[in-house]
């Protein structure tokens, strides 16, 4: 209400940078609740699972669009790889944005400005979808990885 001067004009535009502030921070912690409460479906063996038809391309640009803040403060290049022969995928829309969402907002936080971040979609040759996401960040070594996998 403050944000969107419900009551009138706000004397200070510094109070309605607060309240955005205060907004995003509000939506933030939402999405961290959220996503505890998948976890604790998730270990509970509860979680439910939507599949559908899901477009990688356009999924990866919802995305993008929402972390692009991120990427416009670093300067960081953003490169999506999708083959186009790949068909839609069935799978939880909801589920795999989770993942990819925390790929990449961990992609952005670790590569240096003016870096690159890539994703990348193709048939593996298995026959399985890939997917992937790269970045010229610091990476873990391979004793964390293992580690906390």
């Amino acid at each position: 209400m403050i944000a969107q001067e419900h009551f009138g004009p706000l004397s200070n535009p510094r109070y309605a940078d607060a309240a955005g502030s205060i907004v995003k921070g509000a939506h933030r912690l939402l999405d961290v609740l959220g996503d505890i409460l998948d976890m604790a479906q998730l270990e509970s063996g509860r979680m439910q699972v939507h599949r559908g038809p899901v477009n990688l391309t356009e999924l990866i640009s919802e995305i993008l669009a929402l972390l692009r803040q991120r990427s416009d403060t670093k300067q960081a290049q953003v490169d999506v790889r999708i083959d186009p022969v790949l068909p839609s995928l069935w799978t939880d829309r909801k589920r795999l944005g989770q993942i990819l969402t925390s790929l990449l907002s961990n992609s952005f936080a670790f590569t240096p400005a003016s870096g690159r971040v890539i994703v990348y979609g193709h048939f593996a040759p298995s026959g399985d979808v890939e997917i992937a996401v790269a970045d010229c960040g610091s990476g873990m070594i391979a004793y964390e990885g293992k580690r906390r996998v």
